[in-house]
C-alpha cells in the first residue's frame, strides 16, 4: 500500500481495514473490537456512515501488517491522523495502546509515540524526531514469548 498516494480520508479508511485485519489475525474480531474500530474512525473524523460502510465491506486484499515497515506505517497513521487537537485525548491514547498491541508493539514504543505526538502541539513532527523513534524501535530487541510446557 502506498500511503502517500491516498487522501487523508483514504488513509483513515485503509487504517480501519488494517485494524480489522490485525484483530482478525489475532482471533480478537468480535463486536467489542468492532466498536473500538468504530471509535478510531470517529477519532479520525470519519462520518459514522463511512465507518459502517467500511466495516461491512469485505477485506479485499487487505491483511494484517506483517513487516516492520508496514506495522510502523500503521502505527504512524493511527497516531498522527488522530492528532487534530493540540494533544491527544485520553480516549485516543487508549485506542493507540489497544491497537498498537494488536500490531505487536510493546508498551514503550506506544508511550514514546504518544509523547512525541503531544510534544509537537499544533505542528507536524519533525522527520528527524520520527526517524530517531523508529530507529530506537528497530534497534530494540523484542521479548520472545515463552513456550508453554
Amino acid at each position: 500500500m502506498m500511503w502517500n498516494q491516498l487522501t487523508r480520508r483514504g488513509k483513515s479508511l485503509h487504517l480501519l481495514d488494517l485494524l480489522r485485519a490485525a484483530s482478525k489475525s489475532k482471533k480478537k474480531l468480535n463486536e467489542a473490537e468492532l466498536q473500538r474500530i468504530r471509535q478510531v474512525g470517529q477519532q479520525q473524523r470519519l462520518m459514522l456512515s463511512e465507518i459502517e460502510e467500511q466495516l461491512e465491506a469485505p477485506l479485499k486484499g487487505v491483511s494484517a501488517p506483517s513487516s516492520e515497515e508496514e506495522r510502523m506505517y500503521a502505527l504512524y497513521h493511527l497516531v498522527f491522523l488522530m492528532k487534530s487537537e493540540p494533544t491527544l485525548e485520553p480516549e485516543e491514547e487508549e485506542s493507540i495502546r489497544h491497537f498498537g498491541e494488536r500490531l505487536d508493539f510493546h508498551e514503550g514504543v506506544l508511550d514514546d509515540f504518544i509523547k512525541l505526538a503531544n510534544k509537537y502541539k499544533n505542528s507536524n513532527v519533525p522527520v528527524t524526531d520520527m526517524v530517531a523513534r523508529i530507529k530506537r524501535f528497530v534497534d530494540t530487541p523484542r521479548e520472545e514469548p515463552e513456550e508453554e510446557a
